[in-house]
C-alpha cells in the first residue's frame, strides 16, 4: 500500500498541485493515490519522466506552504478528465 502524500517542509496532506514545465509552468489538480496511482487532472497522457522534448522533470507543489514536493518513485501518474468521478 502506497503512503499518503505529504509536504516534508509543513507537513500538509492534501492540496497539491502537479506541474510542469513547458514555456510556462502548467498547475494542474491532484487527486486521491489508488493503488499506487496518483491521479492528476488533465484530458493528456502523462509521462512520468516530464516533457519528452526538454527532459523537463514534473513535481508537485504544497498547496499550503508552496514548497516543492518530490514525485515518490513508486507512484504512477495518470490523467483523469475529472477528478472525484
Amino acid at each position: 500500500m502506497t503512503a499518503p502524500l505529504k509536504c516534508p517542509h509543513c507537513g500538509a496532506t492534501d492540496g497539491f498541485m502537479f506541474c510542469e514545465n513547458h514555456i510556462l509552468t502548467v498547475s494542474r489538480e491532484v487527486g486521491e493515490i489508488v493503488d499506487g496511482v496518483l491521479q492528476v487532472e488533465g484530458d493528456y497522457e502523462l509521462s512520468p519522466m516530464g516533457d519528452a522534448g526538454t527532459g523537463t522533470p514534473v513535481w508537485l507543489e504544497c498547496g499550503e506552504c508552496q514548497g516543492e514536493v518530490a514525485i515518490p518513485a513508486d507512484l504512477t501518474i495518470k490523467a483523469v478528465r475529472k477528478l472525484w468521478e
